[in-house]
């Protein structure tokens, strides 16, 4: 028999400040060390979701995470923006078989006027493809 989730026995909240869009399409990342840079070829990967904040990717390349001295160019062409810069916070084992890995990236020096723009980019294509269906 399963346990019921009830407020008196939940012991975790969803911390995030923005909202999620989960839009799973390719794009491209290159990641650098801060002490060289010097990066490496725009390489494929997948954007599972993506926020205000951050996003989550998937990609056969294997990228330390060391959030201090990595910092990633992820492509957002497709939603009209330049390169970003972001941190490896978290990886997540191998997806499958073929070494494919999970990345949680968070924005850095970001300015607040660009995440809102991102945001609002955001909800008009969720919107567009609501209006869609």
């Amino acid at each position: 028999m399963a346990a019921v989730l009830t407020p008196a026995n939940a012991t975790s909240t969803n911390r995030r400040r923005y909202h999620r869009f989960s839009v799973v399409r390719p794009t491209r990342i290159q990641f650098y060390k801060l002490d060289d840079d010097i990066g490496t070829s725009w390489r494929a990967c997948r954007l599972i979701d993506i926020s205000g904040g951050g996003c989550k990717i998937i990609s056969k390349m294997a990228m330390p995470v060391l959030p201090e001295t990595v910092v990633l160019n992820i492509c957002l062409g497709f939603l009209g923006f330049e390169p970003i810069h972001a941190r490896i916070m978290w990886r997540g084992g191998s997806c499958d078989a073929g070494n494919v890995y999970e990345y949680g990236l968070r924005w850095i020096g970001i300015e607040e006027a660009r995440r809102e723009q991102i945001i609002a980019s955001l909800a008009r294509a969720e919107l567009a493809r609501g209006q869609k269906a």
